[in-house]
Protein backbone atom coordinates (compact mmCIF):
# COMPACT_ATOMS: atom_id res chain seq x y z
CA UNK A 1 0.00 0.00 0.00
CA UNK A 2 2.84 2.70 1.22
CA UNK A 3 4.50 1.73 -2.69
CA UNK A 4 1.56 2.11 -4.72
CA UNK A 5 1.14 5.56 -2.41
CA UNK A 6 4.74 6.43 -2.96
CA UNK A 7 4.19 5.88 -7.06
CA UNK A 8 1.35 7.65 -7.29
CA UNK A 9 2.59 10.73 -5.26
CA UNK A 10 6.04 10.82 -6.21
CA UNK A 11 6.50 8.47 -8.72
CA UNK A 12 9.25 5.85 -9.70
CA UNK A 13 12.55 6.19 -7.82
CA UNK A 14 11.61 9.51 -7.35
CA UNK A 15 10.93 10.80 -10.80
CA UNK A 16 7.79 11.97 -12.32
CA UNK A 17 6.03 8.87 -12.72
CA UNK A 18 3.30 9.15 -10.56
CA UNK A 19 -0.26 9.67 -12.33
CA UNK A 20 -0.28 12.94 -9.20
CA UNK A 21 3.53 13.50 -10.24
CA UNK A 22 3.07 13.48 -13.67
CA UNK A 23 0.10 16.34 -13.31
CA UNK A 24 1.39 18.36 -11.26
CA UNK A 25 5.16 18.38 -11.81
CA UNK A 26 6.73 17.15 -9.14
CA UNK A 27 10.72 16.42 -8.75
CA UNK A 28 12.94 14.16 -7.56
CA UNK A 29 14.23 15.44 -4.59
CA UNK A 30 18.67 15.64 -3.40
CA UNK A 31 20.32 14.85 -0.49
CA UNK A 32 18.18 15.87 2.86
CA UNK A 33 21.24 16.02 5.05
CA UNK A 34 22.59 19.13 6.02
CA UNK A 35 26.78 19.40 5.64
CA UNK A 36 28.20 17.75 8.03
CA UNK A 37 30.98 18.98 10.82
CA UNK A 38 34.14 19.08 10.10
CA UNK A 39 36.06 15.77 11.23
CA UNK A 40 38.90 17.95 13.25
CA UNK A 41 35.55 19.54 14.92
CA UNK A 42 34.39 15.26 15.37
CA UNK A 43 37.07 13.89 16.72
CA UNK A 44 37.62 16.94 19.19
CA UNK A 45 34.25 16.41 20.28
CA UNK A 46 34.44 12.76 20.38
CA UNK A 47 37.72 13.07 22.73
CA UNK A 48 35.65 15.28 25.60
CA UNK A 49 32.68 12.79 25.18
CA UNK A 50 35.19 9.91 25.98
CA UNK A 51 37.23 11.53 29.07
CA UNK A 52 33.58 12.76 30.72
CA UNK A 53 32.70 9.21 30.06
CA UNK A 54 35.83 8.43 32.58
CA UNK A 55 34.75 10.87 34.68
CA UNK A 56 31.10 9.18 35.22
CA UNK A 57 29.87 12.38 33.68
CA UNK A 58 27.00 11.24 31.63
CA UNK A 59 25.48 14.87 31.03
CA UNK A 60 28.38 16.37 30.23
CA UNK A 61 29.50 13.55 27.65
CA UNK A 62 26.24 14.02 25.65
CA UNK A 63 26.45 17.87 25.22
CA UNK A 64 29.97 17.41 23.67
CA UNK A 65 28.54 14.79 21.76
CA UNK A 66 25.67 17.22 20.36
CA UNK A 67 27.97 19.99 20.07
CA UNK A 68 30.47 17.40 17.61
CA UNK A 69 27.71 15.76 15.64
CA UNK A 70 28.33 12.72 17.39
CA UNK A 71 24.53 11.74 16.55
CA UNK A 72 24.69 8.07 17.40
CA UNK A 73 26.51 8.23 20.22
CA UNK A 74 24.72 11.05 21.85
CA UNK A 75 20.91 9.09 21.20
CA UNK A 76 22.68 6.25 22.97
CA UNK A 77 23.42 8.28 25.70
CA UNK A 78 20.34 9.94 25.84
CA UNK A 79 18.32 7.16 26.05
CA UNK A 80 20.16 6.76 29.54
CA UNK A 81 19.25 9.82 30.61
CA UNK A 82 15.38 9.41 30.32
CA UNK A 83 12.75 9.59 28.38
CA UNK A 84 12.51 13.85 27.70
CA UNK A 85 16.12 13.50 27.44
CA UNK A 86 15.88 11.54 24.47
CA UNK A 87 13.17 13.40 23.01
CA UNK A 88 15.42 16.68 23.60
CA UNK A 89 18.08 15.06 22.00
CA UNK A 90 16.20 13.40 18.89
CA UNK A 91 14.76 16.72 17.75
CA UNK A 92 17.93 18.39 18.20
CA UNK A 93 19.31 15.64 15.53
CA UNK A 94 16.54 15.82 13.40
CA UNK A 95 17.10 20.01 13.25
CA UNK A 96 20.73 19.81 13.13
CA UNK A 97 21.21 16.90 10.59
CA UNK A 98 18.25 17.26 8.39
CA UNK A 99 17.28 20.37 5.92
CA UNK A 100 13.49 21.40 6.70
CA UNK A 101 10.82 20.32 5.46
CA UNK A 102 12.82 17.38 3.96
CA UNK A 103 10.32 13.79 4.71
CA UNK A 104 13.55 12.73 6.43
CA UNK A 105 13.18 15.09 9.02
CA UNK A 106 9.59 14.87 8.99
CA UNK A 107 9.82 11.16 9.99
CA UNK A 108 12.78 11.92 12.22
CA UNK A 109 10.75 14.56 14.71
CA UNK A 110 7.85 12.01 14.60
CA UNK A 111 9.64 9.13 15.42
CA UNK A 112 11.83 10.97 18.13
CA UNK A 113 8.27 12.00 19.27
CA UNK A 114 8.61 15.91 18.85
CA UNK A 115 5.39 15.69 15.75
CA UNK A 116 4.51 19.40 17.25
CA UNK A 117 7.67 20.79 15.50
CA UNK A 118 7.28 19.44 12.05
CA UNK A 119 5.24 22.17 10.86
CA UNK A 120 7.34 24.90 12.63
CA UNK A 121 9.14 27.27 11.27
CA UNK A 122 13.17 26.85 10.93
CA UNK A 123 14.96 29.27 13.45
CA UNK A 124 17.38 30.60 10.87
CA UNK A 125 16.95 31.03 6.75
CA UNK A 126 18.10 27.91 4.55
CA UNK A 127 21.30 28.14 3.26
CA UNK A 128 20.75 27.88 -1.29
CA UNK A 129 21.85 24.20 -0.96
CA UNK A 130 19.34 23.54 1.46
CA UNK A 131 16.64 25.26 -0.41
CA UNK A 132 17.75 23.59 -3.40
CA UNK A 133 16.93 19.87 -1.78
CA UNK A 134 13.47 21.27 -1.37
CA UNK A 135 12.81 21.82 -4.78
CA UNK A 136 13.15 25.15 -4.96
CA UNK A 137 14.51 26.72 -8.19
CA UNK A 138 13.92 23.12 -9.91
CA UNK A 139 10.25 23.61 -10.57
CA UNK A 140 9.01 23.02 -6.76
CA UNK A 141 8.91 26.20 -5.49
CA UNK A 142 6.85 27.98 -2.95
CA UNK A 143 3.52 29.93 -4.57
CA UNK A 144 2.26 33.74 -3.37
CA UNK A 145 0.23 33.10 0.01
CA UNK A 146 3.20 30.55 1.11
CA UNK A 147 4.71 31.89 4.63
CA UNK A 148 5.88 30.82 7.47
CA UNK A 149 6.63 26.67 7.75
CA UNK A 150 4.06 26.36 5.09
CA UNK A 151 6.66 27.97 2.65
CA UNK A 152 8.94 24.95 3.62
CA UNK A 153 6.63 21.73 3.80
CA UNK A 154 4.65 22.41 1.24
CA UNK A 155 7.39 22.25 -1.24
CA UNK A 156 7.85 18.70 -0.95
CA UNK A 157 4.19 18.16 0.22
CA UNK A 158 3.38 14.21 -1.72
CA UNK A 159 7.11 13.17 -0.37
CA UNK A 160 6.21 14.22 3.39
CA UNK A 161 3.09 12.73 2.82
CA UNK A 162 3.84 9.66 1.44
CA UNK A 163 7.22 9.18 3.75
CA UNK A 164 4.83 9.76 7.02
CA UNK A 165 2.04 7.27 5.67
CA UNK A 166 4.46 4.18 4.97
CA UNK A 167 6.63 5.00 8.38
CA UNK A 168 3.64 3.80 10.61
CA UNK A 169 5.02 5.25 13.69
CA UNK A 170 1.82 5.50 15.76
CA UNK A 171 3.00 8.69 17.67
CA UNK A 172 1.35 11.40 16.18
CA UNK A 173 1.56 11.48 12.11
CA UNK A 174 -2.19 11.55 11.84
CA UNK A 175 -2.02 15.05 13.56
CA UNK A 176 1.12 16.35 11.22
CA UNK A 177 -0.91 14.85 8.10
CA UNK A 178 -4.28 16.72 9.50
CA UNK A 179 -2.14 19.88 9.95
CA UNK A 180 -0.66 19.42 6.53
CA UNK A 181 -4.02 18.99 4.58
CA UNK A 182 -4.70 22.55 6.52
CA UNK A 183 -1.79 23.83 5.23
CA UNK A 184 -2.55 23.05 1.72
CA UNK A 185 -6.21 24.36 1.71
CA UNK A 186 -5.31 27.37 3.18
CA UNK A 187 -1.87 28.51 1.70
CA UNK A 188 -2.28 27.06 -2.14
CA UNK A 189 -5.57 26.53 -2.53
CA UNK A 190 -5.93 23.08 -2.90
CA UNK A 191 -8.73 21.27 -1.34
CA UNK A 192 -8.31 18.25 -3.53
CA UNK A 193 -4.85 17.72 -2.45
CA UNK A 194 -6.34 18.66 1.39
CA UNK A 195 -8.91 15.62 1.60
CA UNK A 196 -5.82 13.54 0.50
CA UNK A 197 -4.31 14.13 3.61
CA UNK A 198 -7.38 14.21 5.76
CA UNK A 199 -8.32 10.88 4.09
CA UNK A 200 -5.18 9.00 5.07
CA UNK A 201 -4.89 10.79 8.59
CA UNK A 202 -8.58 9.05 9.22
CA UNK A 203 -11.00 12.37 9.53
CA UNK A 204 -14.40 11.22 9.30
CA UNK A 205 -16.99 13.14 6.83
CA UNK A 206 -18.63 16.25 9.16
CA UNK A 207 -21.79 18.04 8.50
CA UNK A 208 -21.64 21.38 6.80
CA UNK A 209 -20.17 24.29 8.47
CA UNK A 210 -18.00 26.71 7.69
CA UNK A 211 -14.94 24.97 9.68
CA UNK A 212 -16.03 21.73 8.61
CA UNK A 213 -12.82 20.03 7.00
CA UNK A 214 -14.61 17.35 4.88
CA UNK A 215 -18.37 17.79 3.91
CA UNK A 216 -17.93 16.00 0.04
CA UNK A 217 -14.57 14.72 -0.97
CA UNK A 218 -13.07 16.93 -3.79
CA UNK A 219 -15.89 19.37 -2.93
CA UNK A 220 -14.51 23.11 -1.56
CA UNK A 221 -17.48 23.89 1.10
CA UNK A 222 -15.50 26.70 2.07
CA UNK A 223 -14.68 28.59 -1.58
CA UNK A 224 -18.70 27.48 -3.09
CA UNK A 225 -20.58 27.26 0.05
CA UNK A 226 -23.67 27.32 -2.44
CA UNK A 227 -22.48 24.73 -4.64
CA UNK A 228 -19.99 22.57 -3.58
CA UNK A 229 -22.62 19.57 -3.65
CA UNK A 230 -21.83 18.71 -7.22
CA UNK A 231 -22.57 15.41 -8.95
CA UNK A 232 -19.30 13.83 -8.71
CA UNK A 233 -18.28 14.95 -5.64
CA UNK A 234 -21.49 13.06 -4.65
CA UNK A 235 -20.17 10.38 -6.77
CA UNK A 236 -16.95 10.41 -5.22
CA UNK A 237 -18.11 10.30 -1.93
CA UNK A 238 -20.71 7.42 -2.37
CA UNK A 239 -18.07 5.20 -3.95
CA UNK A 240 -15.62 6.28 -0.68
CA UNK A 241 -18.86 4.83 1.49
CA UNK A 242 -19.52 1.52 -0.71
CA UNK A 243 -15.87 1.07 -0.47
CA UNK A 244 -16.18 1.24 3.50
CA UNK A 245 -19.34 -1.14 4.03
CA UNK A 246 -17.25 -3.88 1.83
CA UNK A 247 -15.70 -3.59 5.19
CA UNK A 248 -18.23 -3.02 7.46
CA UNK A 249 -21.41 -3.55 6.04
CA UNK A 250 -22.96 -1.03 8.76
CA UNK A 251 -20.46 1.98 8.00
CA UNK A 252 -22.86 4.23 6.37
CA UNK A 253 -22.08 7.24 6.57
CA UNK A 254 -24.45 9.64 8.80
CA UNK A 255 -23.33 12.99 7.60
CA UNK A 256 -23.41 11.74 4.08
CA UNK A 257 -27.11 10.64 3.62
CA UNK A 258 -28.89 14.27 2.81
CA UNK A 259 -26.32 14.30 -0.10
CA UNK A 260 -28.10 11.58 -1.61
CA UNK A 261 -31.66 13.07 -1.86
CA UNK A 262 -29.56 16.16 -3.27
CA UNK A 263 -28.47 14.17 -6.06
CA UNK A 264 -32.08 12.26 -6.74
CA UNK A 265 -33.25 15.62 -6.93
CA UNK A 266 -30.73 16.67 -9.59
CA UNK A 267 -31.99 13.30 -11.68
CA UNK A 268 -35.40 14.11 -11.28
CA UNK A 269 -34.86 17.81 -12.50
CA UNK A 270 -33.20 16.56 -15.30
CA UNK A 271 -35.97 14.48 -16.37
CA UNK A 272 -34.58 11.21 -14.76
CA UNK A 273 -37.43 9.79 -13.34
CA UNK A 274 -36.35 6.46 -13.36
CA UNK A 275 -33.16 6.64 -11.84
CA UNK A 276 -34.22 9.08 -9.48
CA UNK A 277 -36.94 6.43 -8.07
CA UNK A 278 -34.19 3.44 -7.74
CA UNK A 279 -31.71 6.10 -6.35
CA UNK A 280 -34.23 6.99 -3.43
CA UNK A 281 -35.59 2.90 -3.47
CA UNK A 282 -32.00 1.77 -2.87
CA UNK A 283 -31.41 5.02 -0.21
CA UNK A 284 -34.58 3.52 1.62
CA UNK A 285 -33.39 0.17 1.75
CA UNK A 286 -29.61 0.52 2.86
CA UNK A 287 -31.39 2.83 5.94
CA UNK A 288 -34.41 0.58 6.26
CA UNK A 289 -33.57 -0.26 10.71
CA UNK A 290 -31.11 2.57 10.97
CA UNK A 291 -31.24 4.45 14.88
CA UNK A 292 -28.87 7.26 13.48
CA UNK A 293 -30.99 10.42 14.08
CA UNK A 294 -29.53 11.35 10.33
CA UNK A 295 -30.62 8.28 8.82
CA UNK A 296 -34.09 8.59 9.93
CA UNK A 297 -34.70 11.89 9.27
CA UNK A 298 -33.14 10.90 5.63
CA UNK A 299 -35.30 7.73 5.73
CA UNK A 300 -38.93 10.17 6.32
CA UNK A 301 -37.50 13.18 3.37
CA UNK A 302 -36.48 10.22 1.19
CA UNK A 303 -40.59 8.94 1.38
CA UNK A 304 -41.78 11.83 0.81
CA UNK A 305 -39.72 12.72 -2.42
CA UNK A 306 -40.46 9.19 -3.58
CA UNK A 307 -44.28 9.59 -2.93
CA UNK A 308 -43.34 13.12 -4.97
CA UNK A 309 -41.36 11.09 -8.00
CA UNK A 310 -44.31 8.54 -8.06
CA UNK A 311 -46.72 11.08 -8.39
CA UNK A 312 -44.99 12.86 -11.52
CA UNK A 313 -44.04 9.49 -12.99
CA UNK A 314 -47.64 9.22 -13.74
CA UNK A 315 -48.85 12.47 -14.52
CA UNK A 316 -46.27 11.64 -17.65
CA UNK A 317 -47.61 8.43 -18.53
CA UNK A 318 -45.34 6.11 -16.42
CA UNK A 319 -42.98 4.58 -19.15
CA UNK A 320 -39.96 6.65 -19.42
CA UNK A 321 -38.26 3.70 -20.25
CA UNK A 322 -39.69 4.51 -23.70
CA UNK A 323 -37.52 7.67 -23.89
CA UNK A 324 -34.66 6.21 -22.89
CA UNK A 325 -35.31 6.17 -19.01
CA UNK A 326 -36.19 10.38 -18.74
CA UNK A 327 -38.95 12.57 -19.16
CA UNK A 328 -38.12 15.53 -21.48
CA UNK A 329 -36.74 18.63 -19.29
CA UNK A 330 -38.58 20.88 -21.67
CA UNK A 331 -41.10 22.67 -19.40
CA UNK A 332 -40.60 20.56 -16.65
CA UNK A 333 -37.56 21.95 -14.96
CA UNK A 334 -38.61 23.04 -11.55
CA UNK A 335 -41.67 20.77 -11.25
CA UNK A 336 -41.12 20.35 -7.80
CA UNK A 337 -41.97 24.04 -6.77
CA UNK A 338 -43.22 24.76 -3.50
CA UNK A 339 -42.72 20.81 -2.61
CA UNK A 340 -38.60 21.50 -3.36
CA UNK A 341 -38.90 24.35 -1.30
CA UNK A 342 -39.90 22.86 1.75
CA UNK A 343 -37.93 19.23 0.95
CA UNK A 344 -35.04 21.85 0.60
CA UNK A 345 -35.67 23.32 4.29
CA UNK A 346 -35.38 19.71 5.61
CA UNK A 347 -32.31 18.32 3.45
CA UNK A 348 -30.29 21.43 4.53
CA UNK A 349 -30.92 21.36 8.24
CA UNK A 350 -29.75 17.90 8.14
CA UNK A 351 -26.48 18.65 5.54
CA UNK A 352 -25.67 21.10 9.15
CA UNK A 353 -25.43 25.03 9.68
CA UNK A 354 -25.62 27.93 7.73
CA UNK A 355 -23.51 30.20 7.29
CA UNK A 356 -23.30 32.61 9.37
CA UNK A 357 -24.75 30.31 12.01
CA UNK A 358 -21.31 30.03 14.57
CA UNK A 359 -20.38 27.17 12.95
CA UNK A 360 -17.68 25.29 15.12
CA UNK A 361 -14.61 24.28 13.53
CA UNK A 362 -10.71 24.38 13.39
CA UNK A 363 -10.09 24.85 9.75
CA UNK A 364 -8.72 28.39 9.10
CA UNK A 365 -11.06 30.36 6.30
CA UNK A 366 -9.33 30.24 2.76
CA UNK A 367 -8.01 33.29 0.80
CA UNK A 368 -10.59 33.85 -1.93
CA UNK A 369 -7.65 33.42 -4.81
CA UNK A 370 -8.02 29.57 -4.25
CA UNK A 371 -11.14 29.77 -6.27
CA UNK A 372 -8.82 28.68 -9.16
CA UNK A 373 -8.51 25.31 -7.97
CA UNK A 374 -11.95 24.00 -8.78
CA UNK A 375 -14.02 21.82 -6.54
CA UNK A 376 -13.27 17.93 -8.78
CA UNK A 377 -10.77 16.85 -9.88
CA UNK A 378 -10.21 13.69 -7.51
CA UNK A 379 -11.98 11.09 -9.86
CA UNK A 380 -11.48 10.44 -13.46
CA UNK A 381 -14.59 11.03 -15.95
CA UNK A 382 -16.42 7.11 -16.97
CA UNK A 383 -15.33 6.88 -20.72
CA UNK A 384 -17.15 9.25 -23.63
CA UNK A 385 -18.03 11.37 -20.14
CA UNK A 386 -16.79 14.81 -20.25
CA UNK A 387 -16.29 16.50 -16.17
CA UNK A 388 -19.06 19.33 -16.09
CA UNK A 389 -17.48 22.86 -15.39
CA UNK A 390 -17.74 23.82 -12.00
CA UNK A 391 -20.83 25.61 -11.47
CA UNK A 392 -20.64 29.69 -10.85
CA UNK A 393 -19.86 30.83 -7.04
CA UNK A 394 -23.19 31.84 -5.74
CA UNK A 395 -23.61 33.84 -2.49
CA UNK A 396 -22.60 32.56 0.45
CA UNK A 397 -25.24 30.22 2.60
CA UNK A 398 -25.01 26.76 1.98
CA UNK A 399 -28.32 25.42 0.14
CA UNK A 400 -29.67 21.62 -0.99
CA UNK A 401 -31.58 24.01 -3.56
CA UNK A 402 -28.87 25.93 -5.21
CA UNK A 403 -26.97 22.40 -5.36
CA UNK A 404 -29.96 20.89 -6.74
CA UNK A 405 -30.51 23.66 -9.48
CA UNK A 406 -26.92 23.57 -10.17
CA UNK A 407 -26.27 19.84 -9.94
CA UNK A 408 -28.84 19.47 -12.41
CA UNK A 409 -27.83 21.88 -14.76
CA UNK A 410 -24.31 19.92 -14.59
CA UNK A 411 -26.29 16.92 -15.59
CA UNK A 412 -27.88 17.56 -18.16
CA UNK A 413 -24.45 18.87 -19.49
CA UNK A 414 -22.88 16.14 -19.02
CA UNK A 415 -25.35 13.89 -20.79
CA UNK A 416 -25.48 16.12 -23.30
CA UNK A 417 -21.97 15.88 -23.87
CA UNK A 418 -22.78 12.07 -23.75
CA UNK A 419 -25.34 11.58 -25.74
CA UNK A 420 -22.86 13.95 -28.78
CA UNK A 421 -19.84 11.54 -28.20
CA UNK A 422 -22.39 7.86 -28.57
CA UNK A 423 -23.25 10.08 -32.02
CA UNK A 424 -20.05 10.13 -33.05
CA UNK A 425 -19.02 6.60 -31.93
CA UNK A 426 -21.82 5.93 -34.50
CA UNK A 427 -20.82 7.81 -36.86
CA UNK A 428 -17.26 6.19 -36.79
CA UNK A 429 -18.28 2.31 -36.49
CA UNK A 430 -20.35 2.97 -39.49
CA UNK A 431 -17.55 4.48 -41.31
CA UNK A 432 -15.40 1.88 -40.60
CA UNK A 433 -17.59 -0.84 -40.78
CA UNK A 434 -17.65 -2.84 -44.24
CA UNK A 435 -20.83 -3.15 -46.94
CA UNK A 436 -23.55 -5.27 -45.08
CA UNK A 437 -21.69 -5.50 -41.87
CA UNK A 438 -23.76 -5.31 -38.13
CA UNK A 439 -22.74 -1.96 -36.96
CA UNK A 440 -22.22 -2.62 -32.66
CA UNK A 441 -24.33 0.26 -30.77
CA UNK A 442 -22.46 0.88 -27.78
CA UNK A 443 -23.51 0.98 -24.49
CA UNK A 444 -25.22 4.33 -22.63
CA UNK A 445 -22.47 5.06 -20.09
Amino acid sequence: ESAALYKLLVGDEGASGGSWAVATGAQPLVSPLRPAPDSAAQETAAAEMERRLMRGDRTGALKAATAGGLWGPAMLLARHCGEQCFQEVAKEMAQQCCVHGTPMRSVLLVMGGNPGEVHKPPLEPEAPSEQQALGVGMGVAPVAGDAGASSHMLASWRENLAMLVASHAAMGEEAVITELGDLLWKARGQPVAAHLCYLLSGVALQAYAPGARLCLLGADHIGRPRTYATPFAIQRTELYERIQMLVNPQALLAEFQPYKLVYAQMLAEEGRLVEALKYVGALQQALKGARHAHHKAAVHHAAVLEERLQQRDALLGGNPLAHGGRHSAAGGAGWLGGFARVLDRGITSLMGEEEGDGAAGTHPPVPAAHHAAGAGGMAAAPPQQQVPAAPTPAAPGGSAGAAVSAGGAALRRSQSENDAARQLQQQASSAKSPPGAQVGVPCPS
